[in-house]
């Protein structure tokens, strides 16, 4: 009886562990909330891995009514094997009209830059902070928004640097999420 127990929880076990944070594969538009989110960093796939008490994905969408300006943050952080090993995404479209927001289009550039900037966080790089600025852009596209289901989607993608001049290239961003 022990060793069925034993089985069935190691089983148990194996089933839970389904991380496909590792699979290589970017995730799909599904424009449902069911795709997920994801990007390369310099050519590997990067999803969000981890969580904590706070998640690892991240939406907002923000009115700030005493400067009038709104504006949308998109991201994910991917918490790897080792102690030491995190990384973050992070999308930031400012200027936002919240009352019409897809479809949007946002030039990412300096993190000053009233239209939004692009963020790569990397724990494991002496200088870990990568941001765009107005020679390393980028874009953000919304593509759909359902306030009623909590869902939106759209693509994403920035070069940004670090402290050091180093540059870090974020392609085929992709997220389909559920907020």
């Amino acid at each position: 009886m022990n060793k069925i127990i034993a089985s069935f929880l190691f089983l148990l076990c194996l089933s839970c562990n389904n991380d496909d944070a590792n699979d290589g594969k970017l995730t799909n538009l599904n424009y449902d909330g069911t795709g997920g989110i994801s990007c390369k960093v310099n050519g590997a796939v990067l999803k969000p891995r981890g969580g904590g008490m706070y998640g690892n994905v991240h939406f907002d969408l923000e009115q700030d009514f005493e400067n009038s300006n709104s504006y949308i943050r998109i991201g994910f952080s991917h918490k790897g094997d080792a102690y030491d090993d995190f990384k973050s995404v992070d999308v930031i479209g400012g200027g936002i009209d919240i009352h019409n927001v897809v479809p949007q289009t946002f030039d990412l550039a300096a993190v000053e830059s009233a239209s939004g900037y692009g963020r790569y966080f990397n724990n494991n790089l002496e200088s870990n902070e990568f941001y765009t600025t107005d020679i390393e852009r980028g874009e953000l596209k919304l593509l759909h928004y359902d306030s009623q289901k909590h869902i939106v989607t759209g693509t994403f993608w920035f070069d940004a640097i670090n402290s050091n001049g180093e540059i870090v290239s974020v392609t085929d961003g992709r997220f389909d999420i559920r907020f």
